[in-house]
């Protein structure tokens, strides 16, 4: 036994996510997080298209804002709005997908707010969902 679609084949795919109800989780296409970028990065995160992998799933999305640089010991704000993010540094920004993903803050649910961030064949980013605010819910 398992999951099956009409045709036999399980509607199953990598990135599908299985939950019981009431605590669906929320889907959606934009959101916030917080990045490392790694230390061997051949350029800086900028504004711009990316891949997005989550939970399994690679889809294409946008760095929309670099909303600020982090010190990464006390967590604290250190410049607003940078142009850019040099390597092994830490960044809030706002990801746009292309189509929705199920995706909660990590601090709700581990799994399925982790991050990782692809741009010209490289990984540049690792990191995770914060907690939405009351108009991104």
């Amino acid at each position: 036994g398992g999951v099956e679609g009409e045709d036999g084949h399980s509607p199953l795919r990598p990135g599908s996510v299985l939950c019981r109800g009431p605590g669906l989780p929320r889907v959606g296409r934009s959101f916030r997080c917080q990045l490392r970028t790694l230390p061997g990065i051949s350029h800086p995160l900028l504004p711009g298209r990316m891949e997005l992998f989550m939970h399994g799933q690679r889809e294409e999305c946008a760095v929309v804002h670099l909303l600020a640089s982090v010190d990464p010991r006390s967590g604290s704000d250190t410049r607003r709005r940078p142009r850019w993010v040099a390597a092994d540094s830490v960044a809030r920004v706002k990801v746009r997908a292309r189509r929705p993903l199920a995706i909660e803050a990590h601090a709700e649910c581990a799994p399925l707010g982790r991050v990782v961030l692809r741009g010209e064949g490289e990984t540049v980013a690792v990191g995770v969902v914060l907690p939405f605010r009351a108009r991104e819910k």
